[in-house]
């Protein structure tokens, strides 16, 4: 399928990201229901990444084309194709796409690549069309950008405060609520030769799960309103001097916080860590096992908490517009989102779409904590600058 396109693709800061480019004019007004969305034609090419937690040759594949054939079989005129790419490299992969006259038509992105692509002039507006029925406020938050919608969200994750019951039983404490209560924490463990918690700082690991939760929990962020970096700002001062705390007082073991020792090697898995913040319930599962006990990620000024926020977007320089808006509303229908939630694991972004992990068990409890979910700031330097501060 062709693409017109009439910008090639230009290098963004240290990332280096795509270009802005041009498609059909056919962008829905509203959203295509009933026998018009029926009549709509069009070839469409949707292009995701492995969300599987299988081990399965063609695993992703097979899911989504569960789902195309099922689309299809609803709108019959419309020709859907999948394309599975890996994460490595995606970002050149769709850069030169894009400039060779060859994208998709949709596009997997997570918030940190929307705004990038959409400084760019890469991405088409969705909310003329999109369907936002029982959507979290924040799933849609992350991908609106200058009061236009850029992003339909298809999965959520969450990281929520994780603990050890065996050690809180020895302490005899309970799951931390706030800052303070964490500093509590860190004296009881201390006293026993404990750590209340192992912070996210490891070389490569995302800063925005490991730093900026903190900043926001003390009511600030890392750029102010205007684009600018707050790295001085009080708040942002405050979560440094309380993370500092918890590493002069003791209350962290410093080498597994900040090196790259592996989780199977650290104090998680040795059982001295009383709680986690920086890792989702289901990756301390192997370590923790039946004794993860799992609360909302901490408040100080605000409650928040990392979590992904995977969604479709929509490339400007698509000539089928009209047939990829039905195929999006259709797949972030709750029905679809289960499904998707189901394959992954990963948590639906809408609260109408029904969970089917177990009641009760630690991911349906984190999955309570969905409304907190912060993926990061919406700038495109954002990553940059959280590690600027923490080297």
């Amino acid at each position: 399928m062709a693409r017109r396109y009439v910008k090639a693709a230009a290098a963004v800061m240290a990332v280096g990201l795509v270009a802005a480019c041009s498609g059909g004019d056919d962008t829905p007004t509203a959203p295509p229901t009933g026998e018009e969305a029926a009549a709509i034609s069009g070839d469409v090419t949707f292009r995701t990444f492995p969300i599987s937690p299988e081990v399965r040759a063609n695993a992703d594949e097979d899911f989504w084309q569960s789902q195309v054939d099922a689309f299809m079989e609803e709108y019959p005129e419309i020709t859907v194709t999948n394309e599975v790419l890996p994460w490595a490299d995606r970002d050149t992969a769709l850069s030169s796409a894009i400039a060779g006259g060859v994208a998709p038509d949709i596009v997997y992105m997570i918030p940190n690549e929307v705004v990038q692509y959409q400084a760019q002039g890469a991405l088409a507006p969705l909310q003329d069309f999109l369907v936002t029925d029982g959507y979290y406020d924040n799933a849609l938050q992350y991908g609106n950008i200058d009061g236009n919608q850029y992003t339909a969200p298809i999965l959520m994750s969450v990281v929520p405060t994780t603990c050890n019951a065996t050690v809180l039983d020895q302490l005899g404490a309970d799951i931390p609520e706030t800052w303070d209560d964490l500093l509590e924490l860190g004296e009881l463990a201390k006293a026993e030769g404990l750590f209340a918690t192992q912070l996210g700082f490891k070389p490569n690991d995302a800063m925005d799960m490991g730093f900026l939760p903190w900043v926001q929990q003390a009511g600030g962020s890392t750029f102010d309103d205007d684009g600018n970096p707050t790295l001085d700002s009080p708040e942002v001062l405050e979560a440094v001097q309380f993370l500092s705390t918890l590493a002069t007082e003791g209350y962290i073991n410093v080498d597994d916080s900040v090196t790259a020792v592996p989780l199977e090697q650290s104090g998680i898995a040795d059982g001295s860590v009383a709680c986690e913040f920086s890792q989702g319930a289901g990756i301390m599962e192997p370590f923790w096992g039946d004794d993860r006990v799992v609360g909302a990620p901490l408040t100080n000024v605000e409650s928040a908490g990392y979590g992904t926020i995977g969604s479709f977007t929509l490339l400007e320089g698509s000539d089928d517009k009209e047939a990829a808006a039905v195929f999006i509303n259709w797949m972030t229908e709750p029905e679809q989102l289960t499904a998707i939630h189901d394959f992954s694991l990963f948590l639906p972004p809408k609260e109408s779409a029904e969970l089917t992990i177990e009641e009760g068990s630690p991911e349906a409890v984190a999955a309570e904590s969905l409304d907190v979910v912060t993926p990061g700031v919406q700038h495109p330097q954002a990553r940059e600058v959280n590690s600027v501060i923490i080297a």
